[in-house]
């Protein structure tokens, strides 16, 4: 029975960089980047996620929920999911996709970061928008040649709103997620590369032991 994990932290936390980073056993899956694909493309999905964030409305449970199964069910290896939940009602849809699919809680790994260092990052950073590689120095994308870009959002109303809308609801969906059985596990004051490092040697490690758990398993079935 496969497991959920979950990277969690604020703007500038460095999640999608320290991701990018992850080796391939480790299937990441960004919301954020679900949706703009969704959006850039048109789709009836995209077109309704489109008209909510134009009217500056949170989306509904249906519409996050079509948005992110799919994924999640054709994922293998071990599962690392960003952006969701971001807010208490979404713990309730993951629940639901948890039970539907037969998967079980993880990791939950929370980045804390302060909000003037988050928004120095922010206001530095280049994007690729095909990829997502994110840098403060390259002006074009190492993985797809594509030019780098500051994000439409990233500028500091935005980045203030998006910072205490995850002040508000960070604790809350914490806690929410530890009482599903999540084990928190607190990411501060690290570089993206040593982030990566612990959450890719502590969702292997776990994901090796619990394959030999099920092998012996097998094995006692078969003997007796």
């Amino acid at each position: 029975m496969s497991e959920i994990n979950i990277l969690y932290g604020p703007p500038g936390s460095g999640k999608t960089t320290a991701a990018n980073l992850l080796p391939s056993e480790v299937t990441y899956l960004s919301v954020g980047r679900l949706a703009r694909r969704e959006i850039e493309r048109k789709t009836i999905l995209g077109c309704l996620m489109d008209n909510h964030i134009q009217n500056l409305q949170e989306y509904p449970k249906p519409i996050i929920r079509q948005l992110v199964e799919k994924p999640i069910e054709l994922a293998r290896g071990v599962i690392l999911l960003d952006g969701f939940p971001k807010y208490e009602r979404e713990t309730e849809v993951l629940e639901e996709i948890m039970e539907s699919n037969s998967l079980l809680p993880g990791k939950l790994f929370n980045i804390e970061l302060d909000p003037q260092e988050a928004w120095d990052r922010v206001s530095g950073r280049r994007v690729c928008l095909s990829c997502d590689y994110q840098s403060d120095g390259d002006v074009s994308c190492p993985c797809c040649g594509e030019s780098l870009k500051k994000r439409p959002d990233d500028n500091y109303n935005d980045f203030v709103i998006r910072y205490g809308d995850y002040e508000k609801n960070n604790n809350i969906v914490r806690l929410r997620l530890i009482k599903l059985g999540y084990k928190a596990i607190k990411l501060a004051n690290g570089t993206a590369k040593e982030y990566c490092d612990i959450i890719s040697d502590s969702l292997l490690k776990h994901a090796r032991v619990a394959q030999q758990r099920e092998r012996l398993v097998r094995f006692q079935e078969v003997d007796s």
